[in-house]
């Protein structure tokens, strides 16, 4: 019988493959993610290769504060007993002002977000701030760095999601399954 994780995966296998084929999902397919991010540290870590992955795509403005937080992640998540979290405390907030103009809304005050990849590293550093947390911020990085816009569509996983959730998949194909992960992945999409 296969394990939970590796049902989990095939699902996000076969998503992706239905993503590059024209299909449309909800966002929430990618609570799924919530198990595998229940270990704080194995969190922690995926959240840093989003924010990594996705900093390249970030405009000048952002792009050293998603740098020093980074490399304020990479510090805490190689001894987190030695490094007590005050530099990701403070790239955290540093993030935070970067982008705290709020409008008023007939829902309530809604934050303006100018730079996705900017919220996705504010994700990522909340998923190693607060590992009780890890699952919450852990899915929400894989949110940021998963979900588009198209007027076809509207947002959520669309067509243009398929190579990000391939990422996600790989990431985690190869914590699962170490180097045997490129062959897995293709049985799965064969089996599908």
């Amino acid at each position: 019988m296969a394990k939970p994780d590796t049902a989990k995966l095939k699902k996000l296998v076969l998503l992706a493959r239905d993503l590059r084929a024209g299909e449309h999902f909800e966002i929430t397919r990618l609570t799924a993610l919530k198990s595998r991010c229940q270990d704080p540290v194995a969190a922690g870590r995926f959240a840093f290769h989003l924010a990594e992955r996705s900093k390249g795509r970030t405009s000048r403005k952002y792009k050293p504060l998603i740098t020093n937080a980074l490399r304020q992640m990479k510090k805490h998540l190689a001894d987190p007993e030695k490094q007590a979290g005050a530099g990701l405390r403070d790239a955290l907030r540093e993030m935070e002002d970067a982008q705290s103009e709020y409008r008023n809304s007939r829902w309530g005050r809604v934050r303006t977000i100018d730079c996705r990849e900017a919220l996705l590293a504010e994700d990522a550093v909340r998923c190693v701030l607060r590992p009780w947390e890890s699952a919450h911020w852990g899915y929400q990085a894989a949110r940021q760095y998963a979900e588009r816009y198209n007027p076809r569509y509207g947002t959520g996983l669309i067509p243009e999601s398929a190579s990000a959730i391939e990422d996600i998949v790989t990431y985690w194909a190869h914590e699962h399954f170490g180097e045997d992960a490129s062959r897995t992945l293709a049985e799965f999409e064969q089996n599908g």
